[in-house]
């Protein structure tokens, strides 16, 4: 009775432990945006998306939480900076150019969201484990036209004051990265932006260097209408 109450309390012992530690990994601040903390928690993957992507990527868990939890942590960093640079630049969408967006993408986009409105009701009915992931096209056509566009009119601006390299993305065709690098470090230098684990730090900044790939050559950069005008 001894034996077995003695193995039940260290299980116990360990289990507690385990939490404890797997909280205070949760807790970690792996970031400072405007005064406000980003902790690991803020990045990382529910359990089913974490299963999603591992397979999708073909590595483990591990690997697959590293890979969520950077992207993640960047694309909240580069959001949060862009948004607070709009508004210190008064960007807002350009309704000509938010309606020449709908009129360009609008049927396609709505082909989408019929796609997806079938596969989910689908997936609910087949009462699948893992949820669908979210998609953009989930959003209203009007938000997603006015997101695209004062991206780019963010985009226009930051060539226009920073200038830099500027290379191709298949979602952005003309992305001015250089740009992007001295906006990031003018925030950094101002305290704006402090990443505190190193290795965040390392990989975050190296998505924004030199060396490049897609340069598009100075003469041949033109923001005076967007990609899709």
């Amino acid at each position: 009775m001894r034996s077995l109450f003695k193995r039940v309390f260290t299980l116990f012992a360990v289990l507690t432990i385990f939490s404890a530690n797997l909280v205070s990994a949760q807790d970690t601040v792996l970031a400072v945006l405007f005064n406000e903390p980003v902790t690991e928690a803020d990045v990382s993957p529910d359990p089913a998306q974490l299963n999603t992507l591992a397979k999708a990527l073909g590595v483990s868990r591990e690997m697959a939480m590293a890979h969520f939890q950077h992207g993640k942590l960047t694309e909240l960093i580069v959001d949060k900076v862009l948004a607070d640079y709009a508004t210190s630049r008064n960007i807002s969408p350009d309704p000509a150019l938010v309606a020449r967006f709908i009129e360009v993408f609008g049927e396609s986009l709505n082909t989408q969201k019929a796609k997806e409105a079938k596969a989910r009701a689908e997936a609910k009915a087949n009462d699948d484990a893992l949820p669908m992931p979210k998609s953009t096209v989930q959003k209203s056509i009007q938000t997603i036209a006015e997101e695209q566009v004062k991206r780019w009119l963010i985009d226009k601006s930051l060539y226009n004051e920073f200038g830099g390299t500027v290379i191709f993305r298949s979602n952005t065709p003309q992305y001015p990265v250089g740009a992007y690098y001295a906006l990031l470090q003018q925030y950094a230098k101002q305290g704006k932006l402090v990443i505190k684990e190193d290795a965040f730090a390392g990989l975050f900044w190296k998505g924004f260097s030199a060396p490049y790939t897609a340069v598009i050559e100075p003469q041949s950069v033109d923001f005076s209408y967007p990609w899709w005008y």
